[in-house]
């Protein structure tokens, strides 16, 4: 059971454009933590469901452990990609971590978009950081969808499913004759 050599044709393009995502996300997020840095955890922050901290500037750490997770990722299998026949070796790790990335990447999603949705208020929210709360939503959005796509690809099988001549060629794992 390997990962069709069609499919890994189809890893670089993907893996680019989850590259392009990822900067998006790295800017994004780094300019919206920027204009928050000054002012005391506002009121809006738990009511987004943020934590609640002292500092406006720890606000987004779940956010940057995502972002540092998917370029651990992404540079572990453009790595594999330069590789002979690791992207094959190294296929259910890679499946496991995207996973757990795309997971990430949906709750990040989710916390940005309750930030964006809470009404601007004096100086915690201004209309700026709607604005970039919306642009950093969409971009762990673009992330988390083209995560789950990569999954896809790299799940596929070459083995035909229900054929049964996989399982032909197997040996039992026990031995169950008593000796009788």
């Amino acid at each position: 059971m390997t990962l069709p050599s069609k499919n890994i044709a189809s890893v670089a393009p993907l893996v680019g454009v989850i590259l392009l995502g990822w900067i998006v996300e790295l800017f994004g997020l780094f300019y919206l933590q920027k204009s928050c840095r000054h002012h005391a955890t506002p009121a809006w922050a738990t009511a987004a469901g943020f934590p609640a901290v002292s500092s406006c500037w720890k606000l987004y750490r779940f956010e940057w452990l995502t972002i540092f997770f998917e370029f651990v990722i992404v540079l572990g299998l453009l790595f594999s990609l330069t590789k002979a026949n690791a992207i094959r070796r190294f296929r259910l790790s890679f499946l496991g971590l995207l996973a757990i990335s795309a997971v990430l990447h949906i709750f990040a999603t989710n916390s940005t978009l309750n930030l964006q949705d809470t009404v601007p208020t004096g100086t915690f929210l201004t209309h700026t950081e709607h604005l970039r709360a919306r642009i950093v939503s969409g971009s762990f959005a673009f992330g988390a969808a083209f995560t789950i796509a990569l999954l896809i690809v790299l799940g596929e099988d070459d083995a035909q499913l229900g054929s049964g001549s996989e399982l032909d060629n197997q040996q039992p794992l026990i031995n169950n004759d008593l000796g009788v």
